[in-house]
């Protein structure tokens, strides 16, 4: 395995970071809105996208991620009748879904 290890490190693997990638088209920033977020999920051929935090990722190439977006959380927006939340922040929509999704737990509970 002398040769594909020399490859490897002679290309020190660059193929495989995306990490230029992830923060300029794969990812949404946390202060964008839900609706850029659903723009990159079309244009990408996505059904999810990664919430991404530039203060926390830092100037070392990394991406953290903080939450993700879903092509499914159409389905609480339209349940729900709240079209508004489309044009909340990335952040300001992940703390309404945990709230629906909390309300809807709770209903579930006691109907039980």
């Amino acid at each position: 395995f002398d040769v594909p290890t020399a490859v490897l490190k002679s290309r020190e693997a660059r193929t495989f970071d995306r990490r230029n990638a992830v923060l300029q088209t794969l990812s949404v920033p946390n202060d964008k809105t839900v609706l850029h977020a659903l723009h990159i999920m079309d244009a990408e051929r996505l059904t999810i996208c990664a919430a991404t935090s530039l203060e926390l990722s830092g100037d070392l190439g990394g991406a953290v991620a903080v939450g993700v977006v879903a092509v499914a959380d159409l389905k609480l927006v339209l349940e729900t009748e709240q079209y508004h939340v489309l044009e909340y922040s990335i952040d300001e929509f992940l703390a309404w879904r945990k709230q629906v999704v909390t309300i809807d737990s709770a209903k579930l509970d006691r109907q039980r």
